[in-house]
This record gives C-alpha cells, structure tokens and sequence, in this order.
C-alpha cells in the first residue's frame, strides 16, 4: 500500500499534522536537497504556507549555508536586518549580506544598498549603495535598475542625474518591468525631471498597461479622459468654461 494515504498524518516539527506539500519539501530537505532546506527555511520564517516557527526555519537556512547554498545567505541575512519573521541582528545580517554580495548574490547587493539608504546600517555610506546598485543592475536585477532610475531623477540619496535615470528606467522597461515603464511614462507625460515627451510618454503607459500596472491604468485612463473632454469642449466652443 503506498503512503500516499499518510501525507495529511505525519506530525511536523511543532507536533502538528503535515500537508502533502510540506511533507514532500520536508523530505526533500531532509534527504540533503539544499534548495528544498532553503525554501522551507523562509516560508517557516515568513509564515508562507506553513505556520510561523522562527528556531526551526533559521536552521534550515544556517543548514543550507553550511552546504554553501549562497542564495540561503541573502534570504536570512535581509530577515536578520529587517527583523522579519525572526529577532533583529543588523550585525548578523550585514554579515551575511556582504558574504552573498561578495560572491555575486545581486539580491544581497540590493538589500545591503536599501538597508543604507534606509539609515538600517549605521557604517554605511551612499557612495556605497550606489555602487551596490550598480552592481546589482549591471547583473540584471530589475529592482536594482528600478531604483536607480527613479532615485538618480528624484534625486533621492544619490544626486540628480537625468542621463542615469533615463536610461536604467528605459533599461529596465525593456526587460519587461512594469513599474519602470510607468515610471518613464507618466515623467515623459508631465515633462518631470525628463524633457517632455508626451507621445513617447504614452506608448510606455500602453505598455505597463499591458503589463497589468495598476496605476499607469488609472493615470493613462484620466489622462485620456481629460483629453476627450478637452477635444469636445474645443469642438463646441459654447461649452468652454
């Protein structure tokens, strides 16, 4: 007869009755699949389909560390510095972090900038988060060229630069970020902090439109309205206010 019939039996490690699917990534981990102790590791601390148990996930994610698992580094290393799921240790986390951003971890990279920017990392600088950025969106991550370009336009932390925020928005807009072409959309539209550009501004709206953006959606929307409105009004000039 097969255990299949068992799945829902098998107690877990807080003495609970186990779903098939943790029962099958319990298994796994325990057979030594690094991947399996990594994901089961942040959805106990995260209380992701599993119920919240801080001692236990910490030590499938110190267990895959040991077997150099490096993407277990960056997800308990961001969890020990925002407190998250686990008691805070900004020096243990930053620890982690800057072992994963060593070894091209581009998550790793991204918290360490943000926790600096944040003001979480007392030694830090934001020469460094730049640089931290940069690497990261030089590796292909997404959110890292999101937040270079609208903080190089905003010049948030870092100075203004309208050359590097345009083109790590167009950067990331072209690799399918949905937020960066909302971005580089409604900026174009209102000429803010880019020239003013509002064809090209629209197209990039149309596009996180179809991406499923909600608020390029209902910013395209009312824009769209506001010009049929006007477009009446000025084809009935006795309805101008």
């Amino acid at each position: 007869m097969s255990d299949q019939s068992n799945l829902s039996a098998t107690p877990n490690f807080d003495g609970q009755s186990m779903s098939k699917g943790e029962k099958l990534l319990r298994k796994s981990a325990e057979m030594g699949n690094v991947k399996a102790m990594h994901n089961l590791g942040w959805r106990l601390l995260d209380g992701a389909g599993l119920p919240h148990n801080e001692q236990e996930g910490e030590m499938w994610l110190k267990k895959a560390i040991s077997l150099n698992y490096d993407p277990a580094l960056s997800a308990l290393g961001w969890r020990l510095l925002d407190g998250k799921g686990i008691t805070q240790n900004i020096a243990e986390g930053e620890r982690l972090l800057r072992e994963a951003a060593g070894k091209g971890n581009t998550y790793a990279m991204c918290s360490l900038a943000w926790a600096i920017l944040k003001g979480t990392l007392p030694n830090g600088n934001l020469s460094e988060a730049e640089t931290l950025l940069t690497r990261a969106a030089e590796g292909g991550n997404l959110d890292a060229m999101d937040s270079l370009g609208w903080r190089y336009l905003d010049a948030s932390g870092f100075p203004y630069n309208q050359e590097l925020g345009e083109y790590w928005l167009k950067k990331a807009s072209e690799a399918g970020s949905a937020e960066s072409m909302y971005q580089l959309g409604w900026r174009l539209v209102e000429g803010f902090t880019l020239p003013y550009n509002e064809a090209e501004g629209i197209i990039w709206l149309e596009k996180a439109c179809d991406a499923g953006h909600t608020h390029a959606m209902s910013y395209l929307g009312n824009l769209l309205l506001d010009k049929e409105e006007f477009a009446q009004k000025s084809s009935n000039p006795g309805n101008l206010h």
